[in-house]
């Protein structure tokens, strides 16, 4: 009997040894399966974001010394040496055998992530310096910033998409998060004790992936009055305009389309009265989004203010949705290493996100001061004759960098009337 027992026991340790033999070579294997995997994918986007990398440097090193040929040539020449630097360290790195590449998908991750980031800083730098060499566009420097923004837009301008891509791998980093996907607010981010009934919190994103092919995000500026920028504003995929800028009366210098508004709650106390009384109520919907569709985007806060007035308009082709806040400090804290030390506008917060949403960005109505290209004097609303407080932000230096971008290829900034006969203009 002793001998039996001692026998069974021996049985299932050798089959306890072989079950665990087995289980260890088949994790072995798999372990194998998935490094491998993951080692042809980093190579690939190795690849892939040298190739990024090399076509920014390339490019920003022939547009910088084709632009702004007023301003200092020694400045301009240092610019282009860093560039040019950069651009030798990573057309070498590509072909150079790197010590570990050949074995390790996370050395080569690493080390492409390190030439992408250098080539990311050096853009971002590249950007600064150009808005810096413009006129600050304040006081006696209007007229002279006026003048070089006049030959910046006359000069031809070409869209470079890898500059945009660049920026988009390097804000994703530096913010830790996908700005396509963090523009709202969705289920996912409601808290346990939130008491709004799920209002303003769609289920998922409400923007597509990949990116629109093109957008417009259009200002309100007074530059637009007798523009004639209707059509093109309209002829984009998406458009994104501001404080539910009245459209009626001025569609040919401002288009008909909106696929996003922002509303923020303020303005409907001071233009509207906070929609207390009937008149006030009568007026907004009389001027307001009537007929619209698309989004409504509004601070978080105070929503009770944005929901009576989509009752108030019965659209259903409205859905209000919340702004991302922390997204928005994000942004705030990774401008702030590159000269914006004010509160971010929500015209350049649009921007950076529509830079993220869309392949290729035009510009229309970003204008802070009260003089035209002209020398015209114009509103700082198109709509309206109500001066605004900028002493919150700082427009004219967010101004300087747009045409940066608008000079890297990045986006299209529009200021000039448009052809009213060529929507492609």
């Amino acid at each position: 009997m002793r001998v039996r027992s001692i026998y069974l026991i021996c049985i299932c340790l050798i089959c306890l040894v072989h079950f665990i033999l087995i289980w260890m070579t088949s994790i072995n294997l798999l372990n194998k399966i998935v490094s491998y995997r993951r080692l042809v994918v980093e190579r690939y986007k190795t690849a892939l974001t040298m190739e990024i990398a090399n076509t920014f440097i390339m490019n920003s090193s022939r547009l910088l010394m084709t632009s702004l040929e007023a301003h200092s040539t020694t400045k301009l020449t240092s610019i282009n040496n860093k560039l040019e630097t950069n651009w030798t360290l990573l057309n070498s790195s590509k072909h150079e055998s790197h010590p570990q590449a050949a074995t390790s998908a996370t050395v080569t991750s690493e080390y492409a992530g390190k030439k992408i980031n250098e080539a990311a800083k050096t853009m971002l730098k590249n950007l600064r310096d150009l808005a810096q060499m413009l006129p600050n566009g304040t006081g006696n420097g209007t007229d002279n910033l006026i003048s070089n923004v006049s030959s910046i837009l006359a000069k031809p301008w070409r869209h470079e998409p890898n500059n945009t891509k660049l920026y988009r791998l390097f804000l994703a980093k530096e913010t830790k998060t996908v700005f396509y996907d963090e523009i709202m607010l969705t289920q996912k981010h409601r808290k346990k004790n939130d008491k709004s009934g799920g209002i303003g919190y769609p289920k998922k994103n409400l923007f597509p992936k990949p990116p629109y092919k093109s957008c417009s995000v259009v200002g309100s500026s007074g530059i637009l009055l007798g523009s004639k920028c209707g059509r093109l504003i309209d002829d984009k995929d998406f458009v994104i305009r501001f404080n539910l800028a009245t459209l009626a009366g001025f569609e040919k210098d401002v288009g008909t389309k909106t696929n996003m508004t922002t509303m923020n709650p303020t303005l409907l106390r001071k233009y509207y009265g906070g929609l207390k009384s009937e008149s006030d109520r009568i007026k907004f919907v009389q001027s307001k989004l009537v007929g619209q569709d698309g989004l409504i985007w509004s601070p978080p806060q105070d929503l009770n203010r944005p929901m009576d007035a989509i009752k108030l308009l019965n659209n259903s082709k409205l859905t209000l949705i919340r702004a991302n806040i922390l997204q928005y400090h994000r942004l705030g804290k990774f401008w702030r290493r590159y000269g914006i030390s004010h509160l971010l506008t929500t015209g350049f917060y649009f921007v950076n996100c529509a830079l993220d949403l869309c392949s290729e960005l035009h510009l229309f109505g970003f204008w802070p001061f009260d003089t035209s290209l002209g020398g015209r004097t114009i509103p700082d609303h198109y709509y309206d004759d109500v001066q605004l407080s900028k002493s919150r932000h700082n427009a004219s230096y967010e101004l300087r960098l747009l045409l940066a971008m608008h000079q890297l290829g990045m986006l299209k900034f529009h200021i000039d009337d448009c052809s009213e006969e060529d929507p492609k203009y």
